[in-house]
């Protein structure tokens, strides 16, 4: 809320000011010195005091406010105090409805125009149009619509739009006062007439914009108003679009499907969610998902769908709230469209883990083979798709021996189902003649905007002007084709299809190509482009979104960042790997290949991260690149670091003495090194933290994923724990592509520690990125084994329908201590142990943990003596003190800070201070803290609850077993870093803001 511009402040709840009070307060807003901080979320029952206007004006007001409400409460409801000004105004509004309406109309007009829920009453006198519970409008607005609806009076003149945003700016100061007097006297003379049944005479100047809404009655104020909340006309017409490329995989080697976003002015469309969309769209502030009901996915994979559980959850959090702040509010739809049959197998996958009770209902839409299926149709966007690939066949059935025989015919089929989409704007409405309009005597005012969208009008005079009169030719609406043909097999099919994909396209404004930069740049490609596309103007663009067209730039650079600057503070435990694999090319004419886009098409643009074409409006049709992210090196992050960090870094690396024998033991003092731990080399045992936040990605912090690496003679192999979303990118911008499909190859197993999606929804993507290595090399992937509880069981066999995994699942509860006993080993057990050969790692032991149903933590024993302990989500336990006792590592989950231990308990979770005392308790050697919520983005809360052994975990952050013990000295040199950045501290000031 603005304060400098309004004239008074009065708050009415919960203390009712004096006057001195008031008096300062004017004072404070003339000096503007009451002015809020940005976006700072002001008190919600602060209002802003009017002076008196006329009822008319009022009435104009409360319709403003009106819209963007949603409440049917009692009258009770209303304060005494207010009682009065209400009875008041609706005596005025009752004397202007017709006694015939009166029984049905008055009274739900009445109850619309006066009436708000307990302790927030309508004051028409003192309503604050920037309040922000009144945002939330839509829905009543159409009940008050068909409560008050009549036929529009013959000769009703529009009052100006926007007249209502102050009274004290209004026409009447761009007319004499001998003029307003004259309008005035001629107002109630036609008020007169129109009482007494007669046609009084009207000239144009009576019905100009600057005397409609002041000289006009309140009876036709009511009628505009309910004229107005009657709903949008039929003419649909798009204000502004674009579309824009959003590649959360850009840096990750095509690990994801880049996304396509539509932009209209009301409306999003989203093309493909891979892992890592909704964390992009908060690293570059994109409102993808605020608006958006309709999700269309070109392929139903893991590589372009791995991040629609969490999109889908993400949005249902967010409804969630909105309805328990309105119950007025309904429940949020969102379509999600791709090829039938392949949505068919990813919809039920998706629904083991979006259940049917939240607050979004997912529905779907297929679309068939060798047919334009229309997917979409509002009358402003119309979506229509075309599908490529083999055919599916369904023998609807979800038995084993069903789900088999489709696996194999899905292994048998070389070519999946891959939908392209076409989508069609609305017409471009042709351009107003200002001068015919005046010829025509057509007013200023809303019946020009009408004439604009397609409709005709009636004069005063009876005269019918229709929009041929004084509006242009309408021009065709833009055009955008999204394509996608992964394989050769579907380029050699859309190449044979030809012209017959989509039709004529003389109105082709860009083509987003999704193919991979190994496809696009065969010639087969160029052919393709030439036979469906040839018909295209000659300036239609082709945008190409590859990891090849962009510039090797972090996508996620804040995080990127604060890597670069904890380089600074030990280079083995923050490596710094983002770094280009050449330096950015800039955009070249004359080679094309330096931008990552094929030469003999012509039109190439790079598709680079955020991208956008602007369609409309078409004087700024075309690429815009304002918004695309530039490289910037590591040492610039480094240049302001302060030398105090770096003598405290430089501190750290200092061996220490090992504690005296003799000294006074106290809660959480360092402990001796362990010989084991000596006997280490580094390398010989890694662990890697892909992700230590919460919930959801965050700008700073990706959801929980461990990659723990074994080496050293006679040992190798890797293991992951828990592989929230993006993981696999994660890795890829850890130890590059190369080192990744290595590291895929010899991985052992994967370990998930319960069901929630934060903690496994990246697994299918690695086990299909492990597969598709395999099958590269000619070889039958080998089975791997899955451990995670039992309700992963049937998202995995759902799963199974889509893609194969090639994953043997094991029970979480089959692991247990007393199953790994040579006398009561389980068939799983023994599985994998096999599985473990030749891996430094023994025993992998499921210890139950308090959080949800079937949640555990994880005991991980080595051949060479050392003991890591996992705690997945939990509450302090004794089972978990048990397993770590005397434990080398204890990587333990810190939500939340110290004195929120209500919230703690409620969601299941544990505070910094009860982790740090786990670890005592236990007697572990070190305690590194992670999974911190999202309210902690960079750092989190540092205290004195953190002890000689304790550390804190960052994303890529690497802790080699031999270099366990400093450790711990690193954190303050990482306190001071966080402590002097500038930069970090007005992010957060920013972000928190955001979050009130």
């Amino acid at each position: 809320m603005r304060l400098r511009h309004l004239p008074y402040v009065v708050i009415t709840h919960p203390h009712r000011p004096t006057q001195p009070s008031l008096r300062r307060l004017r004072e404070r807003v003339a000096q503007r010195a009451l002015r809020p901080r940005r976006k700072r979320k002001m008190n919600r029952h602060q209002i802003v005091r009017l002076p008196p206007v006329p009822p008319h004006r009022r009435l104009d007001r409360v319709h403003q406010a009106l819209r963007r409400q949603s409440h049917f409460p009692s009258r009770a409801h209303v304060r005494p105090r207010h009682r009065q000004h209400l009875r008041s105004d609706e005596r005025v509004v009752s004397r202007v409805v017709s006694p015939r309406r009166r029984p049905r109309a008055s009274h739900h007009l009445l109850r619309a125009l006066f009436e708000r829920p307990r302790a927030r009453p309508v004051r028409l006198r003192g309503v604050d149009e920037r309040d922000a519970s009144l945002e939330r409008a839509r829905q009543r607005r159409r009940e008050v619509a068909l409560a008050v609806e009549r036929p529009e009076p013959a000769r009703l003149v529009a009052p100006r739009r926007g007249a209502e945003s102050d009274a004290r700016h209004d026409a009447s100061r761009r007319e004499s006062r001998d003029a307003r007097r004259v309008a005035a006297r001629r107002h109630r003379t036609r008020l007169r007439a129109s009482r007494d049944g007669r046609a009084p005479h009207r000239t144009r100047r009576d019905a100009s914009r600057n005397e409609c809404l002041r000289h006009m009655s309140t009876r036709r104020v009511v009628e505009t108003l309910a004229r107005r909340m009657s709903g949008p006309s039929r003419a649909r017409r798009v204000g502004g679009a674009y579309v824009q490329v959003l590649h959360p995989g850009a840096d990750a080697r095509d690990a994801t499907c880049a996304s396509v976003l539509l932009c209209t002015d009301d409306a999003r469309v989203v093309f493909n969610v891979g892992e890592g969309f909704q964390r992009l769209c908060v690293e570059r502030r994109v409102k993808a998902l605020k608006r958006c009901e309709r999700v269309l996915l070109t392929r139903a994979d893991s590589r372009a769908a791995g991040g629609l559980v969490g999109t889908l959850l993400t949005m249902s959090d967010e409804a969630e709230t909105r309805r328990g702040l309105d119950s007025g509010v309904e429940r949020r739809r969102v379509e999600v469209c791709g090829p039938d049959g392949r949505l068919r197998a990813l919809t039920r996958a998706v629904r083991t883990l979006f259940g049917s009770g939240r607050a979004v209902e997912l529905t779907t839409r297929g679309a068939a083979r060798r047919a334009r299926s229309v997917v979409a149709d509002d009358g402003k966007v119309a979506i229509s798709a075309v599908v490529l690939g083999g055919e599916t066949r369904d023998d609807g059935t979800d038995s084993e021996v069903g789900r088999a025989a489709k696996r194999a015919r899905a292994d048998e089929d070389a070519s999946d189902e891959v939908a392209s989409y076409d989508v069609k704007l609305a017409a471009i409405p042709g351009k107003f003649d200002m001068r015919a309009a005046a010829e025509l005597g057509v007013p200023n005012g809303p019946q020009r905007g009408r004439l604009v969208r397609g409709e005709s009008i009636t004069l005063d005079d009876g005269s019918v002007v229709s929009p041929e009169m004084c509006v242009g030719p309408e021009q065709p609406g833009p055009r955008v084709v999204v394509f996608d043909a992964p394989t050769t097999a579907h380029v050699r099919e859309a190449t044979t299809r030809g012209g017959e994909l989509f039709g004529e396209l003389s109105d082709l404004s860009v083509v987003v190509h999704l193919a991979s930069a190994a496809i696009v740049s065969t010639k087969e490609y160029a052919a393709l482009v030439k036979s469906v596309f040839g018909g295209a103007p000659k300036d239609a663009a082709h945008v190409f979104a590859n990891s090849d067209a962009m510039d090797d730039v972090p996508v996620f650079a804040s995080s990127a960042r604060i890597q670069a600057r904890l380089h600074a503070v030990s280079a083995t435990v923050f490596p710094e790997n983002n770094v280009p694999r050449s330096p950015p090319s800039s955009p070249s004419k004359d080679d094309k290949r330096r931008d990552g886009v094929p030469a003999d098409v012509p039109n190439a643009l790079a598709g680079k991260n955020m991208f956008k074409f602007t369609l409309i409006p078409t004087k700024n049709a075309g690429a815009d690149v304002s918004a695309v992210p530039r490289y910037v090196p590591g040492f610039v992050h480094r240049r302001d670091i302060e030398q105090r960090t770096i003598d405290l870094a430089n501190e750290a690396m200092k061996p220490t003495p090992p504690p005296s024998p003799s000294a006074e033991a106290r809660p959480g003092a360092e402990l001796p090194e362990p010989e084991y731990l000596r006997k280490l080399k580094p390398g010989d045992v890694e662990l890697v933290f892909l992700g230590t936040g919460s919930a959801v990605p965050a700008k700073y912090r990706n959801v929980s994923g461990f990659s723990m690496q074994f080496g050293g003679e006679g040992y190798r192999g890797n293991i992951m724990l828990d592989t929230g979303e993006g993981s696999l990118a994660q890795m890829i911008r850890r130890f590059g592509a190369s080192a990744v499909d290595e590291k895929l190859r010899e991985m052992r197993m994967v370990w998930i520690s319960h069901i929630h999606a934060d903690h496994h929804v990246g697994l299918p993507r690695i086990l299909t990125a492990r597969a598709e290595i395999f099958r590269r090399d000619g070889v039958e992937p080998p089975i791997i084994p899955v451990v995670g509880p039992r309700a992963l069981r049937r998202f995995l066999d759902y799963y199974e329908d889509l893609e194969r995994l090639h994953c043997d699942f094991i029970d979480l509860s089959e692991t247990t201590q007393d199953k790994w006993s040579s006398e009561t080993m389980s068939p799983q057990v023994a599985r994998l142990r096999t599985a473990l050969m030749g891996s430094d790692l023994d025993e992998i032991v499921a210890v139950p943990v308090h959080h949800c149903a079937h949640a555990y933590g994880a005991k991980l024993v080595g051949k060479r003596g050392w003991t890591m302990v996992y705690s997945g989500d939990t509450r302090p336990c004794p089972s978990l003190v048990a397993a770590a006792r005397d434990a080398t590592l204890l990587v333990h989950e810190a939500t939340f800070e110290n004195g929120m231990e209500e919230e703690a308990v409620k969601k299941r979770h544990s505070t910094t201070k009860e982790a740090v005392q786990t670890g005592i308790d236990a007697g572990a050697y070190r305690t590194i803290l992670t999974h911190f919520s999202q309210r902690y983005p960079k750092i989190p809360i540092f205290d004195g609850t953190y002890t000689e052994r304790t550390a804190v975990a960052f994303d890529l952050m690497s802790v080699d077993f031999a270099g366990l013990s400093s450790l711990p000295k690193l954190l303050p040199a990482v306190r001071s870093l966080f402590e002097s950045d500038d930069e970090i501290a007005r992010e957060a000031q920013i972000d928190g803001d955001d979050d009130e």
